[in-house]
């Protein structure tokens, strides 16, 4: 029977990572009206991090790790993609500097 519970756990913990990935699909979608596949590759560098650091920092500075690369290689990209620009008017790296200066 614990075999059983074990395994309804890790298939809903499965059902709510994949709930989210579709969720951050639906999102970008809504949001720009273009179909944008990088939450995959996003997820990955998250994921790599926390992987990788687990067993030197401990699970959660771990985690932590993992989504301020994700969130990184996030800003990065949308740098690179739309010229320092960001979505529409944002810009890609809040600083003190003036809207004329770009990434």
């Amino acid at each position: 029977m614990s075999t059983f519970i074990e395994l309804v756990i890790n298939g809903l913990s499965m059902g709510a990572v994949y709930a989210l990935i579709a969720l951050g699909f639906v999102i970008i979608f809504k949001a720009t009206e273009v179909v944008n596949f990088a939450h995959a590759s996003l997820l990955l560098v998250g994921g790599f991090i926390t992987a990788k650091l687990h067993e030197q920092i401990g699970f959660w500075p771990a985690l932590a790790a993992g989504i301020a690369g994700a969130r990184s290689s996030a800003r990065s990209s949308r740098c690179w993609c739309c010229g320092g620009r960001g979505p529409r008017t944002t810009r890609c790296w809040p600083s003190s500097r003036s809207a004329s200066t770009s990434c």
